[in-house]
């Protein structure tokens, strides 16, 4: 066996750190669970993924959104592991990590996750920004040119606003301007809802006029919140977005069916 073969079979594993993974570990330390506990997952930290938004609007700090595993389970008793799952064997009931390492079990918890779908539309991975998780909303070391651990969608957003002030052609400048956000769910209805505000005051202190901004919420579906435990404050959102300082346009029951540079 690997040197670094956790022995004990009497510990629950919980495989992934979503919401539903971490609040199951912190449940147990509560309840005086008898067994050790321990938690493994790919990241660092915990994407609490309502207030994305907000770490684009730098209303909350990366701290905020993103917070360390390991400062959220201090105190605990549960012990994280950052590492990947390589795989999982149930006969023997033992995890293995892709760092060689393996933990064995007496209770698996697996609720890994999921990944973000495209539906197979064309040009979706590369023409989009997605906003899913941290790693959408922070730029990696090679992700964006204009630096390291900038906010990615807000720096590509502010580079096309400062190219617009300095576009004289209404048209072009037009095409700048216009920001399109897929899908009316929570996420999405957020999202255009920060970017009502922040984009118009954001061109008004680069010197342009914020009336030409263009911000679309599209969606498949005929409502927005469609689904969603909130949808009871669907006409309330949709108030709000259209108080924005800049009034969120609705395109519904449109399917994306490709993405280009250029257009949806």
């Amino acid at each position: 066996m690997n040197s670094r073969t956790n022995h004990s079979a009497h510990q629950t594993v919980i495989l992934g750190g979503g919401f539903a993974e971490l609040f199951t570990a912190i449940h147990l330390s509560k309840k005086g669970y008898s067994q050790p506990v321990v938690l493994i997952d790919t990241e660092e930290r915990f994407t609490f993924k309502p207030l994305l938004y907000e770490l684009l609007s730098e209303e909350l700090s990366r701290n905020q959104v993103l917070p360390p595993f390991e400062k959220l389970l201090h105190g605990s008793g549960v012990k994280f592991v950052q590492d990947q799952v390589q795989a999982i064997d149930l006969p023997n009931r033992g995890v293995e990590l892709a760092k060689g390492g393996r933990y064995a079990y007496n209770h698996l918890v697996l609720a890994l996750g999921s990944v973000a779908g495209d539906f197979g539309i064309e040009g979706v991975n590369e023409n989009t920004f997605p906003f899913r998780s941290g790693k959408n909303a922070i730029a990696l070391k090679n992700h964006l040119r204009s630096g390291k651990n900038a906010i990615a969608l807000k720096n590509h957003l502010r580079n096309r606003l400062k190219q617009a002030t300095r576009t004289p052609d209404p048209q072009q400048r037009r095409y700048l301007l216009t920001v399109a956000v897929i899908g009316a769910g929570p996420a999405g209805v957020e999202l255009a809802a920060t970017l009502g505000d922040l984009l118009p005051h954001w061109y008004s202190e680069m010197g342009g006029n914020p009336e030409e901004i263009r911000l679309v919420l599209m969606n498949r579906g005929s409502q927005i919140l469609k689904g969603d435990i909130n949808r009871h404050m669907r006409p309330s959102a949709r108030t709000a977005l259209k108080k924005r300082s800049v009034p969120v346009e609705f395109l519904l029951g449109a399917s994306v069916s490709a993405f280009t540079p250029q257009r949806v």
